[in-house]
């Protein structure tokens, strides 16, 4: 989605990413779910980009984008609730949710005094038994009609949803605040008054517990426009 409006917008992008890995700097992790190689490559991967970034002064947009509550939390929800994450801080005596907000205080800094607009995507709601593929066997099967289907794994609770970023929302604004960075919210997509659901139109939004389909991304593209655009 972000592509297809950057194609849109005339501008030109990079993104630099890997599964589970924090775009935090001076912050290492320890994951259950990738393995000690996976974690090296994270922490080598977030160095280049402290390196490399001052090089690039056509570059003042950075949307920073990440599964916070995990990180933040240190583990997974529902089917990935067995999936933990551990952050330490290279730069403070901190580890955990410390370390994120830290690492998350020190990146966001930084960039902002290269001059650079920041811009902080709110973790979009997690549905802890949904994945694609579940849904649609059991729609298939015949265990479930679409209403069971969607109620048992396509829903939950607002209130669910904010304890569970609760931690991670505070510091996120936190940061924000103190270095002059903005946030972009998705939630409202999902997100009613009270409930929160994994379906657009009867069709899955996400493909696992916590991300988006492509078409998703498409579809709300739009809302990512301030990231680009700016001082």
């Amino acid at each position: 989605g972000l592509s297809k409006l950057a194609d849109e917008s005339g501008q030109a992008g990079l993104l630099v990413w890997a599964g589970g890995c924090p775009p935090l700097a001076g912050v290492n992790k320890q994951e259950s779910a990738t393995g000690p190689k996976s974690d090296r490559a994270c922490s080598d991967q977030n160095r280049a980009m402290e390196t490399l970034l001052p090089q690039w002064t056509h570059v003042r947009h950075v949307l920073m984008v990440g599964r916070w509550a995990y990180y933040a939390e240190g583990q997974g929800l529902g089917l990935d609730g067995n999936n933990h994450i551990a952050l330490r801080s290279t730069r403070h005596e901190a580890q955990g949710a410390e370390a994120f907000e830290l690492g998350l205080a020190d990146t966001v800094a930084w960039l902002r005094a290269s001059g650079r607009q920041v811009t902080l995507l709110e973790q979009v709601p997690e549905f802890g038994q949904f994945s694609g593929r579940t849904y649609f066997q059991s729609l298939r099967s015949g265990r479930m009609s679409p209403k069971e289907a969607e109620g048992a794994l396509a829903t939950t609770t607002l209130f669910m949803v904010e304890r569970r970023q609760a931690k991670a929302r505070q510091s996120l604004a936190e940061v924000a605040e103190t270095h002059g960075a903005r946030i972009l919210s998705l939630r409202d997509a999902f997100c009613g008054e009270y409930v929160c659901s994994a379906l657009h139109q009867g069709l899955p939004a996400y493909f696992d517990n916590n991300h988006l389909t492509v078409a998703t991304s498409i579809r709300l593209r739009e809302r990512l426009l301030p990231a680009l655009t700016g001082p």
